[in-house]
């Protein structure tokens, strides 16, 4: 699947089952969370704005994002989960250290 427009494809992370101190969290909790993270699997080609100029997302393929849950379209492509979203609806990009 490749995004058309101005839309970015993201495949989730595995929710974490535990916290840092060991506490199992049960799955109805782990869908509550508002922001999701994920990683980046492909971008739509930039649109240009009212002015003409394009602006392409900020992120690439690879790299892990924080995306607000209320805002993503969820598909099942080949079996697996995808979110649609608009790069303005990344939260954030997750670097490492």
């Amino acid at each position: 699947m490749r995004p058309i427009g101005n839309r970015v494809l993201v495949e989730p992370s595995k929710a974490k089952e535990s916290s840092a101190g060991g506490i199992v969290t049960p799955e109805q909790y782990r869908q509550r969370d508002v922001v999701w993270d994920g990683v980046v699997v492909a971008i739509g080609a930039p649109q240009p704005n009212r002015k003409g100029y394009i602006f392409g997302p900020d992120v690439l393929p690879g790299e892990r994002v924080l995306v607000n849950r209320y805002n993503a379209a969820v598909h099942t492509i080949n079996g697996k989960e995808m979110w649609l979203v608009k790069p303005e609806d990344i939260i954030a990009i997750l670097e490492e250290n």
